[in-house]
């Protein structure tokens, strides 16, 4: 289970095949974004660029996932809310019509476990 959530938003659903679309949702939301900040995209993959030159870096790693999807003690599933990054603090403005996402909730202090 991953812990690393502490004060951040998540988005948690009931079902893991519920956040795994919730998910993909955002995976596309996040890429048109990127892609209208002049970054390439290949099949809702983000091309790195060259900081020195602004030019694609195709070779390079590349970002194919807003986040993963976690089980949480509670026996739910989560991923982070894009509203936790100020790039996409309107990302709901772009949800598909008829898609349903789950309210934006800090993530709880009682899911880390005890560090002792």
């Amino acid at each position: 289970m991953g812990y690393n959530m502490d004060g951040n938003l998540i988005l948690e659903f009931q079902t893991k095949s519920q956040a795994e679309m919730g998910l993909a949702v955002i995976n596309a939301i996040a890429a048109a974004w990127w892609q209208s900040q002049g970054y390439t995209v290949i099949n809702n993959q983000l091309i790195g660029k060259n900081a020195a030159t602004g030019e694609d870096m195709p070779e390079a790693a590349r970002t194919i996932t807003w986040d993963t999807v976690k089980q949480s003690p509670d026996n739910t599933w989560y991923i982070s809310s894009p509203a936790s990054n100020p790039n996409f603090v309107n990302w709901r403005d772009h949800i598909p019509q008829g898609v349903q996402m789950p309210a934006d909730k800090v993530f709880p202090a009682e899911w880390i476990p005890n560090q002792e």
